[in-house]
């Protein structure tokens, strides 16, 4: 049995349960048990990654052998060369974290980042842009605004798209009450998911969808996953890049 804990946010537990997830499946013989903090974040959200020999308990459960998954645990993220590099950096951060649990590391490409578990086949409602208007939770986009997003999302209706909201805009479907991998689910076929970098997010990256325009927005961190990945840093650097190669 290998222990893990991490007691921040919903998307630090949904990427490291992407990773648990591949070890599993890798190493049959492994049991895992990861810890979550009830307070930040559903169990129900994180149950889809499982596997049948993957258990998810409450931090408080965790035994002192349990290994500290989060990223920045002992100072690790902020001495990283590429810590603003998301990829870059979990490539290095999962060894690390493979080194430490004494197995082989089970995420060595790019494409390894990309989630792929049962719940993202489910049959949903499809949307040709699915747009993360969630508000980060965890201050990596202190330039996020509710309204540039509705402006986004205008622009994409004017251009014929059906678009899904991971939170009310008013304006379009939304995501509400569904968990995030019905999210992940419904961007499966999408062209286009473009929004804020948080929990609705990770699921949006994901073996279906590798083809699809992902446009993350951050204020200093690069989060390119996908061959058409791009970054931006405010909803209306966005919309100039969306202008920019022709999608509105």
């Amino acid at each position: 049995m290998i222990h893990t804990h991490n007691g921040l946010r919903l998307g630090d537990n949904l990427i490291q349960l992407n990773f648990l997830r591949r070890l599993s499946l890798a190493n049959p013989e492994l049991e895992i048990t990861h810890y979550y903090n009830p307070g930040f974040c559903k169990v129900e959200e994180l149950d889809p990654l499982r596997t049948e020999r993957i258990f998810i308990r409450p931090i408080s459960e965790a035994p002192a052998e349990s290994i500290e998954a989060w990223r920045n645990a002992g100072g690790h993220w902020e001495r990283h060369p590429n810590k603003l590099n998301f990829a870059q950096f979990h490539l290095d951060w999962f060894a690390e974290l493979s080194s430490r649990m004494g197995v082989k590391n089970p995420i060595t490409t790019v494409d390894d980042l990309l989630f792929d578990y049962p719940a993202l086949t489910e049959n949903v409602e499809k949307f040709d842009a699915i747009v993360i208007n969630s508000p980060p939770l965890s201050g990596q986009f202190q330039n996020f605004s509710a309204q540039g997003f509705i402006d986004l999302i205008r622009l994409l209706q004017v251009k014929g798209m059906r678009v899904l909201s991971t939170a009310p805009a008013g304006i379009c479907a939304c995501s509400q009450p569904h968990d995030v991998s019905w999210i992940g689910a419904a961007s499966t076929t999408a062209q286009l998911i473009v929004g804020a970098s948080t929990g609705p997010s990770w699921p949006c990256f994901n073996v279906h969808n590798r083809e699809a325009l992902h446009l993350m927005c951050l204020d200093t961190e690069t989060v390119v996953l996908t061959p058409r990945g791009r970054v931006a840093r405010s909803p209306h650097h966005a919309i100039s890049i969306l202008e920019e190669i022709g999608l509105i």
